[in-house]
């Protein structure tokens, strides 16, 4: 190959694919770009970040709403800081005002996320002391502006806190009646059924029968705890229980279904018997009560600072003893059970027995019961399909 005899225009080629020259951008062109100034935050940076996401939070739950299905409109960051802290005041007036009824900021949801990141008294003198320099809304961060308007409202945690138990207390007190319902229902039927009197007297009555002429025999009466036998004792092919047996006599030589049917109605009831779960919605109550009576404490002992437009006073004084009144009276009916108790076990014999105790083993009689009355319908069904 001879490269020299290629022609081309040396003059087009260096115009065409020299290397264009590097432009060195002067310290003056590059500061004439704005620069957005970095605001000073007081308060720690978990904390900044926190307040941060559940402002945003809310904002933005706030302008679906209003929005509704119009697409989101994009907004600039300045833009975004200053209904930040028109948000921020919003909150304060309805703070201030004990807003229970508010289904765009004070909502129950938003109350739950605002609580964790309230401040401290602590923490609320440190940012209100080290930011005391700044002149306007527009030098502060907007979650160190947070911190400075909360924190000087009177009673700010127990406002909310009040405001979200006053919108739930009704449903904790609609949860223990329908547990309560379930006691009276259930230790009604032991004291007034004569279906399960004629149950305990078959029973008595079998069990007379298989201890015969010895000392058990000749009973009136047995304890509570043998209807565990009775679920526990078993044929001798191991196949069937005592208390099978006895449904099948009811069914078949006494001819009376409805009885079983009526026991397993009743006796259901004591499915929903739960003690415990009673015990804790009353803890629940009167903690979350105690609250309000804390509130009502602190807006007395500070009546002379609060502004003449809060309107905690008001809100108190419609809710606190309507609310303390039902609590009362929930309390005399969740008390009433184990007066009941106490009639029920006396009615069956019985000196002393643990209420837990008794319920458990009314249940697993239940359950027992319903297995041996299905037990029986599907050998019933069996021997009809050979006939």
């Amino acid at each position: 190959m001879d490269e020299t005899e290629i022609e081309f225009d040396e003059i087009n080629f260096k115009e065409e694919f020299s290397l264009k020259p590097t432009v060195i951008k002067s310290a003056k062109s590059a500061s004439n770009k704005p620069t957005k100034k970095q605001k000073k935050c007081y308060c720690e940076l978990d904390q900044q970040r926190n307040i941060t996401i559940v402002l945003n939070t809310i904002l933005k739950n706030k302008n679906h709403k209003k929005e509704g299905e119009n697409k989101p409109k994009h907004i600039s960051e300045s833009e975004k800081e200053k209904q930040i802290v028109e948000l921020i005041n919003l909150l304060v007036e309805k703070i201030e005002a004990c807003e229970t009824n508010d289904n765009e900021i004070l909502t129950p949801n938003n109350i739950s996320l605002l609580i964790p990141i309230l401040p401290t008294e602590a923490v609320f003198n440190k940012v209100s002391k080290e930011s005391s320099v700044l002149e306007t809304e527009e030098d502060y961060d907007p979650a160190d502006l947070f911190i400075i308007y909360i924190g000087v409202i009177i009673g700010y945690r127990e406002r909310l806190q009040s405001i979200l138990f006053k919108n739930e207390y009704k449903n904790i007190i609609k949860n223990i009646e329908i547990f309560i319902e379930f006691f009276n229902k259930g230790f009604d039927f032991i004291l007034n059924s004569q279906n399960l009197k004629k149950l305990f007297e078959i029973m008595l009555a079998i069990g007379n029968y298989m201890n015969g002429i010895t000392n058990r025999g000749g009973a009136f009466g047995f304890k509570i705890d043998s209807l565990t036998k009775f679920t526990e004792l078993k044929s001798k092919d191991n196949k069937t229980t005592l208390l099978y047996y006895i449904v099948d006599y009811i069914y078949e030589d006494l001819s009376n279904p409805v009885l079983i049917i009526n026991l397993l109605e009743n006796l259901k009831n004591f499915e929903g018997m739960e003690i415990n779960s009673i015990n804790e919605l009353m803890n629940d109550l009167n903690k979350k009560f105690k609250i309000l009576t804390t509130l009502k404490e602190k807006t007395e002992a500070h009546k002379k600072d609060l502004d003449e437009e809060d309107q905690v006073g008001n809100f108190l004084k419609e809710n606190y003893e309507v609310i303390e009144k039902e609590i009362n009276e929930i309390k005399k009916k969740v008390d009433q059970i184990q007066v009941k108790f106490e009639k029920v076990h006396k009615y069956l014999g019985e000196d002393k027995y643990d209420i837990e105790k008794f319920i458990n083993l009314f249940k697993s009689f239940y359950y027992k019961l319903k297995e041996a009355n299905d037990e029986y319908k599907n050998q019933k069904n069996k021997k009809h399909k050979k006939l």
